[in-house]
């Protein structure tokens, strides 16, 4: 399942587009395109469910890093960008 509203995102980051937690599972895949916060409400129910998620980082991360590649002709220095994203996104999710 993949969650591709802005629903969740900041500062409405209690939001979710799914409000039942009964539609999770384990073995299912649930990705949310959302990636501030990096723990979307929506990835929430979904891990506590026992599926398995995947934040919408990612998704910006490999966009960026096919664009790179695209634009650039050469290898992206993926995991400098991975650090980078992570890095700042794990910040905001520690700041008060």
């Amino acid at each position: 399942m993949i969650q591709c509203t802005p629903l969740g995102m900041w500062p409405n980051a209690d939001a979710s587009p799914i409000d039942d937690p009964e539609v999770f599972r384990p073995g299912q895949l649930v990705q949310d395109i959302v990636y501030r916060p990096l723990e979307t409400a929506f990835l929430k129910m979904a891990k506590a469910a026992g599926a398995t998620v995947v934040d919408g980082a990612s998704m910006l991360l490999w966009q960026g890093v096919d664009a790179y590649e695209w634009w650039l002709s050469r290898k992206a220095p993926a995991q400098v960008m991975a650090d980078a994203v992570y890095g700042t996104l794990n910040k905001e999710r520690a700041a008060p």
